[in-house]
């Protein structure tokens, strides 16, 4: 099931070529340009699979926002959806819009902060966490928010989710799920990282401590270092030169 489930990841980027330079070095992902008409989309690949993108992105007073990742949650009418959005308390940052041959998305911003952008596509898309995700492939996402009980509200109305609450080594962690499958995570963001609410995607790496440590080195900062889960495996998460915020998981 594809609908209600997130499938693309993009990065919102104020130096779209140094964001390039540091997640081809750090992930591995090659870059293939396309042609867009009024700017050009950078295609992210892990081997053949397109993973996500980078655009430009130009902060301002207005908009004073460092480069950020926005996940694509595939709906089944994004102008619907978009309005019910702004009913519920939601911010509507770009209206519905279409991508000639891609399908129609627009970009909006929930109650608390955090920024996602629903997207009806022209034709099938596979969910974030469909197949056993391999190096440099997206596997999971998480909503890092200080109010985790309105970000219940806002989603549960809007999107139709269920919520579980577990204890994951003495911290809450809220599941999102549609149906039964699960979706993504939602939880209060530890002191290490305390950034503005957001949509944090994670990446399978085959070296977590080497991750962290060329972050380091290629400019960027590790805002959660590797640590184990509860659920298996290790994670981390980090910010690259430009303020974007990416999670890393290997499975040891």
């Amino acid at each position: 099931m594809t609908v209600n489930n997130f499938t693309w990841n993009e990065l919102m980027s104020t130096d779209v070529q140094g964001s390039m330079d540091f997640y081809t070095a750090l992930i591995g992902w090659k870059t293939q340009a396309q042609d867009m008409g009024t700017f050009t989309y950078n295609m992210l690949m892990a081997s053949d699979k397109a993973v996500g993108g980078v655009v430009p992105f130009a902060s301002s007073e207005e908009v004073p926002l460092p480069s950020h990742w926005v996940p694509y949650l595939e709906v089944k009418d994004v102008d619907a959806f978009t309005e019910r959005a702004k009913t519920l308390g939601g911010e509507v940052c770009v209206p519905p819009t279409d991508i000639p041959g891609v399908g129609r998305f627009s970009l909006v911003q929930d109650p608390q902060g955090a920024i996602f952008s629903p997207m009806t596509s022209s034709s099938a898309a596979e969910a974030i966490g469909d197949t056993d995700p391999g190096p440099g492939q997206s596997c999971w996402i998480e909503l890092m928010t200080n109010d985790v009980d309105g970000a219940k509200a806002f989603y549960s109305e809007l999107v139709g989710w269920s919520f579980d609450t577990m204890d994951m080594g003495g911290t809450p962690y809220t599941l999102a799920k549609e149906g039964e499958r699960m979706v993504a995570g939602v939880m209060t963001p530890s002191e290490m990282f305390a950034g503005r609410p957001s949509w944090v995607t994670y990446t399978v790496v085959e070296n977590i401590d080497g991750a962290a440590e060329k972050t380091v080195e290629l400019g960027g900062k590790v805002a959660v270092p590797p640590v184990p889960l509860p659920s298996g495996g290790r994670m981390a998460i980090i910010i690259d030169p430009t303020g974007g915020v990416l999670g890393l998981w290997a499975k040891a």
